[in-house]
């Protein structure tokens, strides 16, 4: 790694690749072709300000992207209060825990070496009136952005 910089990860399966269904391939091939930067080679989330040389950061595209969907959609944030990436993480965890998937396959999905972390951490309780609220964010969140393009 460039400069002697060592990562150190969590666990051993954290640099291992995350299997990538059809339907999100094609959701990513379809936003890719109409970005500003849409050629093979190009970022499907390039920088804008550094002309899609690079990616966009994961801590800019919360700023810009996550967190303003979010407080549109009606999600309440506190001034300050993180809400990003890690947050898609519970969501998904608590989310298949709710449909009955196979913790071992959630624990492999995000990656952590024991899956006591999977439900201790990342699955909470679950009812009727939450995924509720949860689909009416997920359609508010494509219909907002299918009405943009």
């Amino acid at each position: 790694m460039g400069n002697d910089v060592v990562h150190h990860l969590k666990a051993d399966g954290s640099a291992a690749p995350v299997p990538l269904g059809e339907q999100l391939a094609d959701a990513l091939r379809g936003w890719h072709q109409r970005t500003l930067y849409a050629k093979p080679e190009d970022w499907i989330f390039p920088s804008t300000k550094l002309k899609g040389e690079t990616p966009l950061s994961a801590s800019m595209m919360t700023a810009a992207r996550i967190r303003p969907a979010a407080v549109k959609v009606g999600i309440r944030l506190a001034k300050g209060q993180r809400f990003g990436f890690h947050n898609f993480r519970h969501s998904l965890a608590t989310f298949l825990v709710s449909q009955g998937t196979d913790v071992k396959t959630i624990q492999g999905l995000l990656r952590h070496a024991k899956v006591t972390t999977t439900l201790d951490l990342y699955s909470q309780s679950i009812d009727a009136s939450k995924l509720s609220a949860q689909k009416d964010m997920a359609l508010a969140i494509t219909s907002t952005a299918l009405a943009a393009d």
